[in-house]
Parts: structure tokens; C-alpha cells; sequence
């Protein structure tokens, strides 16, 4: 039988929330038994909260995709701590990160500026030139009169 490339595969974990933290606690191939289980869980009262994630992985494009199916009623205040953290994590990742780009481009224009810093200027150098051939003759010169007054 040949496979159909567009299959996409589905696995279904089951994650809880003990401690302040989100675990993984099984992964199913079922969604049915998958959200049956998280039910039995969450009215244990073992966990502060339960939550079923949906993954789909597409064999095509070799992405995953994910989505929370399920979620136990005292998950609510703890995912949205958890949310809330995480949303400020990324906040802060993406400030340093904005740091870093502006570092980066401030050294970079820095390194233009030294480059063009270093650069000969052609007017100095014939300037240069100019005064060391005055230099040059004005000695010859001046050898010249001290060799006649001799």
C-alpha cells in the first residue's frame, strides 16, 4: 500500500501542572482516550491542573503544529500564570535581542568611520611630498652658500 504524502501524524499528550511548572505526563495516538484520560486525571485532584495538546506533524512540509485541546477548570489560573511568564520572557528575549542588533549596527558604522579614518588622503600625501622636496632643496641650497663661503 502505498503512503499518501500528505499524511500528517497526530499524537496527543497529556500535560499537568504540578510545582508551578507544565509536564509531560503520557502521549496517546487516540484523541478519545486521550481526553478520557486527562477527564479521570483532573477529578483525581492530583494535579492543579490538566491540559490534552494536540500535535500534528506534516511528513509534506516537516513542520508541527500544535494546539491545546483540553483544559482541566483549575489549569485556568495556573496556565495563565504560566501564559503571562512566558509572554514576558519573550518580552525581555526580544528586547536583548533588539540590543544586540543595535549593538551590532552601532559597531558596525563605527568600523565604517575608523575605515574611512585610515584611508590616505591623496591631498596630505602631496602635501607631505611637497614640503620634504622644499626640505631637499632648501638644504642644497644652503650646502651650496656654505660651500662658496668657504
Amino acid at each position: 500500500m502505498a503512503r499518501d504524502m500528505s499524511a500528517s501524524l497526530r499524537a496527543y499528550e497529556i500535560h499537568t501542572f504540578t510545582g508551578g511548572k507544565w509536564k509531560i505526563d503520557s502521549v496517546f495516538d487516540d484523541r478519545d482516550l486521550a481526553l478520557f484520560e486527562a477527564t479521570r486525571m483532573k477529578e483525581s485532584g492530583r494535579h492543579a491542573g490538566i491540559r490534552v495538546v494536540e500535535e500534528e506533524f506534516d511528513e509534506l512540509t516537516q513542520k508541527t503544529r500544535m494546539r491545546t485541546i483540553y483544559r482541566g477548570s483549575k489549569a485556568e489560573h495556573a496556565d495563565t500564570a504560566a501564559l503571562e511568564k512566558a509572554k514576558e520572557i519573550r518580552l525581555q528575549v526580544a528586547q536583548q535581542k533588539t540590543l544586540i542588533a543595535d549593538d551590532k549596527q552601532r559597531r558596525k558604522i563605527e568600523a565604517v568611520r575608523a575605515a574611512k579614518a585610515r584611508k590616505t588622503n591623496p591631498f596630505r600625501l602631496i602635501g607631505l611630498f611637497m614640503v620634504i622636496a622644499l626640505l631637499g632643496i632648501g638644504a642644497m641650497i644652503a650646502l651650496r652658500f656654505l660651500h662658496d663661503m668657504a
